[in-house]
């Protein structure tokens, strides 16, 4: 079989995930060992790459985005917009978490057992919903006018995470 005569010159890839409770390290591993095979012809030292940078080979660029706590290794992006909100909407930030711990039983995925990333993304869902009814689970992050965006622009993981998307 010849080859294709048409080629994509150029490409960029960039993975998105939290740590949660196993860590940069650990998430980044399972995410080139998941797709190394794949990406090698294109990005030949993609088995490499570190959780939070990038690189690039030709035209084409791959990055590894992997959220946490901020100073941790553990965590999730609700950990980066807890920290964020605009001082006018903690009430009910706090509230929302109130109501978590409070429905917080056995059983439930926010329950004692539960990661403490679940806990926080259920406050922030509940938190959205109080503002925007209906909307989808991701209110907090797409339609708020709760999270500070001159605390996100100056914010260190934010800064970060925009360097690397930006140079892929």
């Amino acid at each position: 079989m010849s080859d294709p005569e048409k080629r994509l010159t150029e490409l960029g890839v960039v993975f998105v995930n939290d740590a949660d409770e196993m860590g940069v390290a650990s998430r980044q591993k399972l995410i080139t060992d998941n797709h190394k095979d794949l990406l090698a012809p294109l990005l030949p030292d993609f088995s490499s790459l570190a959780g939070n940078s990038y690189q690039q080979s030709g035209g084409y660029g791959g990055a590894i985005c992997v959220f946490t706590e901020p100073d941790t290794d553990k965590g999730s992006l609700e950990n980066i917009i807890w920290a964020l909100w605009h001082e006018a909407h903690l009430e009910r930030r706090d509230k929302s978490r109130n109501l978590m711990d409070s429905l917080a039983v056995a059983g439930t995925k926010i329950g004692p057992t539960s990661t403490p990333s679940k806990i926080l993304k259920a406050t922030l869902t509940t938190a959205g919903q109080t503002e925007c009814p209906g909307y989808s689970l991701a209110v907090v992050l797409r339609e708020t006018d709760a999270i500070d965006s001159t605390a996100m622009k100056a914010d260190p993981s934010c800064q970060a995470f925009v360097e690397l998307l930006t140079n892929v």
